[in-house]
This record gives structure tokens, sequence and C-alpha cells, in this order.
């Protein structure tokens, strides 16, 4: 997705509305999400992930940026360069993790990877199911999995699963409701948190 599109969508996302359809109110709503702290790096497609790394060094060093976020881990990991061909494709995927890893504990900055899962013959995904394996669990602090259940071809809902929590420990699901209008995903409002305690609360509904 390029950054006009992308744009585009989280100021609907920000607004709560379509805002093609309030123009009345996009000027606000502009002017308010340009105040937002938020970077956008301007690669598309397949990157280098040395190439991606420099970027973020700069981030840190010029704004002060404390999160990243890298969508995704498979884009950079087709494209190594020449001084890594000698490594597999998984070698090199758990040299960007590595790096990765030691950038965000060396800056002070959090790192979020989105990693596509494999195909799975179940429904269900789990930590297996991270591409590449093992390194990618070891490394992250927090891992969350997308997951949508489906009864036959029917989509029954969509469900955020927490597989790792390395310093708070609760584990759980959190279900999620997209809304259309804002193309922004909310939790139910009923019972949409269980703990690794089994303990049950009630979470407002955001939009």
């Amino acid at each position: 997705m390029k950054n006009t599109k992308l744009c585009q969508t989280m100021l609907n996302q920000f607004a709560k509305k379509p805002l093609a359809l309030h123009m009345q109110d996009f000027d606000m709503h502009a002017d308010n999400f340009n105040t937002l702290p938020m970077f956008f790096m301007t690669f598309h497609g397949q990157e280098e992930f040395e190439n991606v790394q420099k970027t973020m060094e700069a981030a840190v060093e010029k704004y002060k940026v404390k999160h990243v976020i890298i969508d995704n881990l498979q884009f950079m990991v087709g494209t190594r360069n020449k001084r890594f061909k000698f490594l597999d494709r998984y070698e090199y995927q758990d040299h960007v993790i590595g790096n990765s890893r030691r950038f965000a504990t060396e800056n002070d900055c959090h790192i979020t990877l989105v990693i596509h899962p494999r195909k799975e013959d179940g429904d269900v995904l789990s930590m297996n199911s991270i591409f590449g394996g093992a390194k990618a669990s070891q490394e992250a602090d927090n891992i969350l999995i997308l997951q949508v259940e489906w009864k036959g071809n029917l989509r029954q809902r969509k469900y955020l699963q927490i597989s790792k929590n390395r310093y708070d420990g609760d584990l759980g699901t959190i279900s999620l409701r997209f809304n259309k209008e804002s193309q922004g995903f909310g939790v139910t409002k009923s019972k949409g948190y269980h703990t690794a305690h089994q303990t049950t609360q009630d979470v407002e509904e955001c939009e």
C-alpha cells in the first residue's frame, strides 16, 4: 500500500467516519491528524533490510522515534543484498530478526514486525505458524496473532490472540469487530478479554 492510500485510510480511522462523505469536517480532522508525532518511510514493496535499518537509525536520531512498524518481514527477506547471498532465506530472516532486536535494545525503541503466517491445515494459528520458526518467537517480547474463525465457508469472527507477553505474563484473546464506515477494528462489548487466569471483564466498545 502506498503512503497516500495508507494516510487516507488512517485519516478515516482517525475521524471514525468516511471523510469523503463528510467533507465539511475534513480540514479539522486533517489538521489534528497532522499534529500526531508520526512519520512514514518512503519504501514501497520489497526493500533490503539494511536500507530500512538506516532509515530507522535516522528516525531515532533526528525525530526521537520510539516505535517503528515494519510491514512486513517477508518483503525484506526476499531482497537480501549481495553481501548476504551466502545465507539461505531462513538464515537471512534470523539475521534480520536478530538485528531488529539489537536495534530495539540499543535505541530503547519498540519494533512491531508483521510476519505473515505459514499455511496451516487447521483453522487456528499458533506460534508454530510463524514463518521461519523459533528465532522470531524467541526474540519477541510480545506476540499477537490475528485469528479468523470459520464455520464451513462462513466467517464467524475475528479475534486478537496474545500468545506471548514476556513482562506481564497474561495471555488470552480480544474479540474484534470491523467497522466498515470507519475502516477500523474495535473490541466487542461482551466479555472480550480472557486472561491466563480465566478472569473476565467487559471491554468498552471503541470504534
